[in-house]
C-alpha cells in the first residue's frame, strides 16, 4: 500500500498570501494534518521564521500531544521551494526541543502565488529527501472520529506564589523570588513524591468509573505495573494499567461552536505523599529573615490548566509522564514569564481552552484577569490570536465566556429539529445560542401585543452569548424607556401597550448595543420567498436571528431552506406567542419553533399576501 496523506482543514485559504503556516497532528496518526496555525514572527522582514519565538508561542497555544508535523510555506516564486519548506519544518522542530529529529518524516506543502494548486511531499529529515504521496485525501470533519484513538487528559491547579516587596520596589529582587518560586513547585512536579489521582469520565469497559493513583516520577516495575502495591484503586486492576486508555472509549461529547466534538477528558489531580525518600516523614519547615526596611507581602496567582492528547494504545502512567507533568511545567513557565513583565502588579493569571471556528481541537490561551476583556492591550492579543489561527476578524471567538465547558455534555442530539422538507434545499441557520423569549415570561402577561418585545430580547440574547456585549437583556419598560430616551416615542408610551415593528426594534439595538440593521421591505407575504436569497447571505456572513415585523403578528426568524432551482423555499420560525411552560417536547411539539412554509400543503398561508412586512436584519459588530 502506498503512501496516503489525509487533510482535515482546508489550505487554499492559507495560500492566497506568502507565508509560513505550522502543519498540526499526532504521531499516532502518521501523514494526517489536523489544522494548520500561521507562523507570525520571522526575522529582519523575511520570510525565515523566528523559531525561538515561534516555539514559545506554539507551547502556550498548542496542546502536548499535538505536534508540527508539518509545513506549508507560499511564496511569490522561486525554486527547489519543498526542499526549503523541509528544512523550515525540521529546525521548527528541533526549536520545539522535539527528538529523534534525524528519523522523522514530515509533510511539506507547497504553494506559488496565483497557483490553484498546492503540492504535496513528504520530507525525510535525516537524509533530507523528497518523497511523493501515491494519493491526497481530503475529508471534512467534526473530529468525532479522530477521538476514536485519542483521548483528552486535563489537568488542574491554582497556586498562590507569595513574593516580598519592599517600597523601594526592586525589580530583579521581584522577579528572582518569582523565579524560585516557579522552580520550586517545578521540583515538586518532577519529585518521586508526586502523587496523579486519575479518573475516567464515563464508564465504558468497566461497571464503574476508573480511580487510581499514579506515581508518573518513579521507575515502574515489569509488566507496566507501579512499584507500589496500592496503586490502583476501586475498578481498575493493576494488569490493566499498561492499556487503560484503550480499555477507555468516548461516549459523552460537548458541542462547541464550530460544530466540533470534544470528549470529556480523562482528569488528573495533583498530591504529593509528604514521605521523604528515605522514609521519614518530614514536616514543614519556618525561617525568620530580619530585613532592613518594612516588606509588603505580593501573592501572584496562577490558575494552571492543561489539555493534552494522548494515544488510546498509551499507558496512563506514561501519558501522565510524558505528556501531563511536561505540559503543567511549561505552562506555569509560560505565566512566570507573563507575571514578571509587569513586576508589582497585581497577577491573576488563568489558561483557557476553546474549540474555535475552523478547529476540532482545542488550543489554549492564558489570560489575566486583572485586565477587562475590553481593554486595547487585551483586544490586540486577541486579534493576533485570530490572525494566527485564520480566525474571522469580526466576532468574539477567544473570550473567556467562549471557553469550552466541560462539565456541559453535548444536548444537541436530543432537541434537534426535523428536516424542512425542501427537496435539495440549501439551508441557512443562526450561528450560536439564543435564548427563546415568548408572551407571559417574566410574570408579565403581554399576551396579544408583546411579541416584537419578545423577539427583539430574543436578538439581544443572541448577542450577549456570542460576547458582544454584557448588557442586560432589557424589560418591555426598559425598551419602551429607550425609545422615549432618543426622542421616538412620547412618556406616555412608558407602560403602554403599544405595539413596536421592525423600525423601533432598530432604534432600541442602535442604543443599548450600538448595534446597527438592516431593514428589508417585503409588500405581500406572498414575496417572502423571493427574499431568500438574501436571507441566506445574511446567516451566512451575520449569523444573527431576524425580526420578521409588519403585517399582524412579529416572529423571529433562525433559518432558511432554499432550492434556488425549484424556488421551494422554507422558514425556521421561533414564535413569541407561546404561552405555555418551558418544556422543550411541549415546544417542538407544538410548533412553536419549526419550519413554515408560507403558504402550506393545505393551502393555509403563513405570510398573508394581503399584508406587507419589514425584516430587520442586525449586523454584527466588527470586533474580537
Amino acid at each position: 500500500m502506498g503512501r496516503e496523506l489525509r487533510l482535515l482543514c482546508e489550505l487554499k485559504a492559507q495560500a492566497a498570501k506568502p507565508g509560513v503556516w505550522w502543519l498540526l497532528g499526532v504521531p499516532w496518526m502518521p501523514n494526517t494534518v489536523f489544522s494548520a496555525i500561521r507562523c507570525l514572527h520571522f526575522r529582519d522582514g523575511s520570510l525565515e521564521p523566528d523559531y525561538a519565538a515561534e516555539a514559545d508561542d506554539i507551547n502556550k497555544v498548542v496542546p502536548m500531544g499535538l505536534q508540527v508535523t508539518g509545513v506549508l510555506v507560499i511564496l511569490e516564486n522561486g525554486s527547489d521551494i519543498a526542499t526549503k519548506a523541509g528544512k523550515v519544518g525540521s529546525e521548527m522542530r528541533k526549536s520545539l526541543g522535539m527528538t529523534n529529529i534525524k528519523e522523522c518524516e514530515m509533510v511539506v506543502a507547497t504553494c506559488v502565488v496565483g497557483e490553484d494548486k498546492i503540492h504535496y511531499v513528504l520530507y525525510l529529515c535525516g537524509q533530507a529527501k523528497l518523497e511523493a504521496f501515491d494519493n491526497v485525501q481530503q475529508t471534512v470533519t467534526h473530529g468525532k472520529e479522530i477521538w476514536e484513538e485519542t483521548v483528552l487528559l486535563r489537568c488542574q491547579m491554582t497556586l498562590n506564589i507569595p513574593l516580598y516587596v519592599t517600597p523601594t520596589g526592586d525589580s530583579r529582587s521581584y522577579k528572582e523570588q518569582l523565579k524560585r518560586g516557579v522552580e520550586t513547585i517545578i521540583g515538586d512536579l518532577t519529585s518521586s513524591n508526586l502523587v496523579l489521582f486519575a479518573k475516567s469520565p464515563v464508564p465504558s469497559s468497566f461497571k464503574k468509573p476508573i480511580n487510581m493513583l499514579i506515581w508518573p516520577n518513579q521507575p515502574s516495575s515489569r509488566d507496566g505495573k507501579q512499584s507500589h502495591s496500592h496503586a490502583t484503586l476501586a475498578s481498575s486492576q493493576p494488569d490493566d494499567l499498561a492499556n487503560i486508555l484503550a480499555l477507555h472509549k468516548n461516549e459523552n461529547f460537548i458541542s462547541t461552536t464550530s460544530g466540533a466534538q470534544v470528549p470529556l477528558p480523562v482528569t488528573f489531580t495533583l498530591l504529593r505523599q509528604r514521605i521523604s525518600s528515605s522514609g521519614k516523614i518530614s514536616a514543614p519547615a519556618v525561617q525568620c529573615v530580619q530585613v532592613s526596611e518594612s516588606t509588603a507581602l505580593h501573592i501572584v496567582r496562577f490558575s494552571i490548566d492543561v489539555l493534552c492528547l494522548a494515544s488510546c494504545y498509551s499507558s496512563l502512567r506514561g501519558s501522565a509522564t510524558s505528556l501531563v507533568i511536561p505540559a503543567l511545567c511549561n505552562q506555569l513557565k509560560a505565566m512566570e514569564r507573563s507575571a514578571a513583565e509587569k513586576p508589582f502588579k497585581p497577577v491573576k493569571l488563568c489558561s483557557y481552552h476553546f474549540c474555535p471556528l475552523s478547529l476540532f481541537h482545542p488550543v489554549t490561551i492564558i489570560y489575566d484577569l486583572n485586565y477587562g476583556e475590553t481593554e486595547a492591550k487585551l483586544v490586540e492579543a486577541r486579534r493576533l490570536l485570530h490572525h494566527r489561527l485564520a480566525l474571522p476578524s469580526d466576532r468574539p471567538m477567544l473570550r473567556v465566556a467562549n471557553a469550552l465547558k466541560f462539565n456541559e455534555v453535548d444536548p444537541i442530539s436530543s432537541r434537534s429539529l426535523e428536516g424542512s422538507g425542501v427537496a435539495g434545499g440549501q439551508t441557512s441557520l443562526v450561528e450560536g445560542s439564543y435564548e427563546y423569549y415568548h408572551y407571559l415570561q417574566d410574570h408579565l402577561d403581554d399576551d396579544g401585543w408583546g411579541c416584537a418585545y419578545r423577539s427583539l430580547q430574543t436578538i439581544i440574547s443572541w448577542f450577549r452569548l456570542q460576547q458582544y456585549t454584557n448588557v442586560p437583556v432589557p424589560s418591555h419598560r426598559e425598551i419602551q424607556e429607550t425609545l422615549v430616551s432618543i426622542g421616538d416615542k412620547d412618556p406616555s408610551f412608558i407602560g403602554s401597550r403599544e405595539w413596536i415593528g421592525a423600525i423601533e426594534l432598530s432604534f432600541v439595538l442602535d442604543k443599548l448595543l450600538g448595534v446597527t440593521c438592516k431593514i428589508l421591505n417585503v409588500r405581500s407575504g406572498a414575496e417572502m420567498p423571493d427574499k431568500c436569497r438574501e436571507l441566506a447571505m445574511h446567516f451566512t456572513t451575520q449569523g444573527s436571528p431576524v425580526m420578521i415585523g409588519g403585517g399582524v403578528l412579529a416572529y423571529t426568524l433562525l433559518g432558511i431552506d432554499y432550492n434556488e432551482f425549484t424556488g421551494e423555499s422554507s422558514f425556521l420560525i421561533l414564535d413569541p406567542h407561546y404561552t405555555g411552560g418551558e418544556d422543550l417536547k411541549t415546544i417542538r411539539a407544538g410548533g412553536w419553533c419549526g419550519w413554515k412554509r408560507a403558504i402550506s400543503s393545505t393551502g393555509q398561508e403563513f405570510f398573508l399576501r394581503n399584508k406587507f412586512y419589514n425584516l430587520l436584519l442586525p449586523q454584527r459588530p466588527s470586533t474580537v
